[in-house]
């Protein structure tokens, strides 16, 4: 009987080895892309200018994890890679620590920082950009179009996705963007308990007082497009699998030993 579990424990410790080499194999030395997707009601947003920074070096942990090391134009920002980046209060934060060393380092004497890449959102109000280290990505607004503004963010390439268990390679973002005019013809009032938004028109003004300008592009309210899955840092991700796998090959040695205990004492009888 002792033979028999010693080779049970052993059984289970190598699946657990393996599970884990499995777990563990992300290619980190691979590249992979990012497209940034800006959208309002559904409509594409073109000609937008976008800037993305490599903040952050992906580095594998001795947990089956990933780890971030901040790259060496960030390394004087002081910037907590370890909070939760799928919390947008997390994500914010990290924003405004890198966003306000970028803005430091432009100063006289200092060394600015320059932006990895950059690009503009084609007709489909899409803009990819390929090549990219595995790491952390502050992706930021250059340019606009005159009408919508997007809220920067940092995001994760590769992009672990969750309900799938996979690392994502070709990452696609939609980020939240906003008009830099509210809609002329909505109107916002604020009570004790809540805000409420009405849709009446204004009174319409006198003939000469109308403004000489185009009228906006979308005159439709925003709806709430999300960011997807961002990245969560410092996780461990192999006790999942390697217990639940260790927990079924137990289970399987168990009722074969059963079976051979239940067929030796069958044969005496």
């Amino acid at each position: 009987m002792m033979k028999r579990l010693t080779t049970a424990i052993m059984v289970t410790v190598l699946c657990a080895a393996m599970m884990m080499s499995f777990v563990h194999a992300v290619d980190l030395t691979r590249e992979g892309s990012l497209t940034v997707v800006l959208e309002y009601n559904r409509g594409a947003l073109d000609n937008i200018g976008i800037s993305i920074y490599f903040v952050a070096d992906a580095l594998d942990d001795t947990h089956g994890g990933v780890r971030y090391e901040l790259t060496a134009p960030f390394a004087g920002s002081n910037a907590d890679l370890t909070a939760d980046l799928t919390v947008p209060t997390a994500n914010n934060r990290l924003v405004g620590t890198l966003t306000s060393h970028i803005s430091q380092q432009s100063r006289p004497g200092n060394t600015p920082i320059t932006p990895t890449a950059g690009g503009t959102t084609d007709a489909n109000g899409e803009a990819t950009f390929t090549g990219l280290k595995a790491g952390l990505y502050l992706v930021t607004q250059s340019s606009g179009n005159g009408s919508y503004r997007m809220g920067s963010f940092v995001v994760m390439v590769p992009l672990y996705e969750s309900d799938s268990s996979f690392w994502n390679f070709l990452v696609t973002v939609r980020p939240k963007s906003e008009r830099d005019t509210p809609d002329d013809n909505t109107t916002t009032t604020e009570t004790t308990s809540n805000t409420t938004t009405s849709t009446e028109p204004p009174p319409p003004p006198d003939e000469t007082d109308i403004p000489d300008e185009p009228p906006p592009l979308i005159d439709i309210d925003e709806p709430d497009i999300p960011f997807g899955d961002l990245p969560q840092t410092g996780v461990v991700r192999w006790p999942v699998p390697v217990f639940g796998g260790g927990g079924m090959v137990l289970i399987s040695l168990g009722w074969i030993v059963t079976r051979k205990e239940k067929g030796a004492y069958d044969k005496k009888n």
